[in-house]
């Protein structure tokens, strides 16, 4: 079934969600979880963040994305990238040859599939000894505008939201199991914004509703608030983001 939890978001979402680190993949390849020459199946591209620095790389990429507005964004992005090959079809049923791919990556998008299905399509398509890599940023969960955010996504979007809780290492070593789950936290950076780039940024979570929906302008007015209570004098509010990788060698 194709998504729409993204309808109306792709722009804000390249403009307005983080980057990945420039030295995201260098550090993939130290922890030899990466090879410049790995052909690579990534669920769930989004905008492409992520895809661009695996591009980038020189790695050929295989893009999975259900949704079909950030489809027909990555299709434009990318349209001059022959080694780019994007698929409009799900994570549980990929429509990928088997035993074909060195690694499967996943970034903020694994807990928005059916996690078992998902798991199994990974196992069909991926050769033995590879790597499958699932990665999230997450806000220091001590920091006060932190606890703010979440509380902002569980009351809008508290279904989507407690299927993101429930996936961390103990469940993850179940799903994948008897392959062992390795957890690592690579990289930290500091995002700061503006009003606007708050807002927005708040805006293009899978949580936030659409414009179209009765809670929009409530959503809105509460993540104001937030900016509000944090942004000082200063009028920008800053917080740091950490990289969460699990990997998984599938034997």
């Amino acid at each position: 079934m194709k998504s729409t939890l993204f309808q109306n978001k792709s722009i804000i979402y390249e403009q307005y969600r983080p980057d990945y680190p420039g030295d995201l993949i260098q550090i993939l390849k130290l922890r030899s979880f990466l090879k410049d020459d790995d052909c690579i199946a990534e669920f769930g591209c989004g905008t492409g963040k992520l895809t661009t620095l695996l591009l980038n790389n020189g790695n050929k990429v295989y893009g999975i994305e259900p949704d079909n507005e950030m489809f027909d964004y990555l299709q434009k992005k990318f349209s001059k990238k022959q080694i780019f090959c994007l698929c409009n079809t799900n994570a549980e049923s990929s429509g990928l040859p088997g035993n074909t791919f060195d690694v499967i990556i996943s970034a903020q998008a694994f807990h928005l599939f059916d996690v078992n299905e998902a798991r199994n399509e990974f196992y069909r398509i991926i050769k033995k000894g590879g790597y499958v890599l699932l990665l999230w940023y997450f806000v220091d969960k001590d920091n006060s505008i932190a606890k703010e955010i979440r509380s902002l996504f569980y009351r809008y979007g508290k279904q989507n939201y407690q299927r993101r809780q429930k996936i961390n290492f103990d469940t993850l070593q179940e799903i994948f199991y008897p392959n062992s789950v390795t957890y690592q936290i690579i990289s930290q950076f500091e995002q700061k914004y503006s009003n606007r780039e708050f807002i927005n940024s708040m805006l293009s979570s899978s949580y936030a509703p659409n414009q179209n929906n009765s809670d929009y302008w409530d959503y809105v007015n509460r993540a104001q608030s937030i900016f509000d209570q944090y942004s000082g004098q200063a009028d920008c509010i800053a917080y740091d983001f950490q990289i969460h990788l699990y990997a998984i060698q599938i034997n």
